[in-house]
């Protein structure tokens, strides 16, 4: 706080008329250090999140209810949700399940989604070779708890993102 007798320096945040009401110019920042300003910068927001790619076609994931599922909706990976269909797909074609259990909240999630299944080329592997089964975590605690444990017995840690392969009966492996 200043001192006693000296006025705050008013920051200016909004944005000029050329970019329009409520358009995002950044954030000012003053530091107080004893009873003088010592330095005052503009910090930019950071950018939005942009997808190396987004595809006009979307995964199932598209039409389900989770915020953190229909974010994936984008991704080239050919997604399920939990559920039926994924494992008798699996089954069918003879293909192990790749199980990413996640939070819309959770920071290592959206990591994983942005740096391996957002990759044409891993998406092509994973596509080829597994049914990919998505869950969140917040809506199926339920299925949350029952691959944590497992995957704990096994590694001895779990978390989120959890990443698992499955059996297309559902038994870890």
């Amino acid at each position: 706080e200043p001192q006693a007798g000296r006025q705050r320096p008013r920051t200016n945040v909004r944005c000029p008329p050329s970019q329009g009401h409520g358009a995002n110019c950044g954030i000012h920042i003053i530091v107080w250090v004893g009873p003088r300003v010592t330095s005052a910068k503009r910090l930019n927001p950071p950018p939005r999140y942009v997808p190396r790619s987004m595809p006009e076609e979307t995964n199932r994931l598209a039409k389900e209810t989770s915020t953190y599922l229909r974010s994936a909706a984008h991704q080239p990976v050919d997604w399920h949700p939990w559920g039926e269909e994924a494992f008798r797909k699996a089954k069918e074609q003879d293909r192990p399940v790749l199980l990413d259990i996640g939070a819309s909240w959770g920071h290592w999630c959206h990591v994983i989604d942005r740096e391996s299944y957002e990759d044409p080329q891993l998406a092509k592997i994973i596509n080829e070779r597994f049914v990919a089964v998505k869950v969140d975590r917040d809506e199926r605690p339920d299925v949350d708890a029952r691959y944590q444990q497992a995957v704990g017995s096994l590694t001895g840690a779990g978390g989120w993102p959890l990443t698992a392969f499955l059996t297309p009966e559902g038994e870890v492996f």
